[in-house]
């Protein structure tokens, strides 16, 4: 076996592209703060369009 194992050893990303090993650790940080950002601006969303509809509720009811 010539090289390093290291050098062979690769991470697939999600657009099918391999990286070194190496980078994986930083690669996954990344993808976990994005799936983050996506759950928060998901759950900001929702409480929007709550407090939006409770607005709309209480105005309609003449309160």
């Amino acid at each position: 076996m010539s090289g390093n194992t290291k050098d062979k050893i690769a991470v697939r990303n999600n657009a099918g592209k391999t990286a070194p090993a190496a980078t994986a650790p930083m690669a996954n940080a990344y993808a976990n703060a994005t799936v983050l950002e996506k759950i928060e601006n998901l759950a900001a969303t929702f409480r929007h369009r709550k407090l939006v509809a409770e607005k709309r509720k209480h105005s309609k009811s003449g309160t």
